[in-house]
């Protein structure tokens, strides 16, 4: 019985291994001068870090809820912390965002893209920033 366990058990390990990509950033960050930068600072399985830094002279407001991920025509909302979370970052003020996204699905060579369509706004303007490209190895 052990040996059919382990015959079973590994292969099966080694198939859920494979099923979170890894991520490489291919665009570490992206900028809108003058108002935000956000960069992905890492990537653990479904877990992002990412910066997000208000260079301009109004607070920032950030909306986890704006944070998507799009690979391969589908669209992933981040899927912690709760829903509705906001954030106020101070002018000139750096604030670390722990982002989870599902990326089961996603294979490697393909490519992925953090967009903000809604994440970041200053003086209830939301501030453009364009995408944030990933590449799953």
């Amino acid at each position: 019985m052990k040996r059919y366990g382990r015959r079973v058990l590994l292969p099966l390990l080694v198939w859920f291994a494979g099923c979170v990509p890894t991520l490489a950033v291919a665009g570490a960050r992206t900028e809108t001068p003058g108002l935000a930068r956000v960069e992905v600072r890492q990537q653990q399985g479904e877990w992002f870090t990412l910066i997000v830094r208000n260079l301009s002279t109004s607070p920032l407001t950030v909306e986890y809820d704006g944070f998507v991920l799009v690979s391969g025509g589908s669209t992933r909302r981040q899927e912690a912390p709760p829903p509705g979370k906001v954030e106020t970052v101070g002018p000139g003020s750096d604030k670390e965002l722990q982002l989870r996204f599902n990326v089961a699905g996603i294979r490697r060579g393909q490519t992925a893209q953090i967009v903000f369509p809604r994440a970041l706004h200053i003086n209830n303007q939301t501030v453009p920033v364009t995408p944030i490209e990933l590449r799953a190895e």
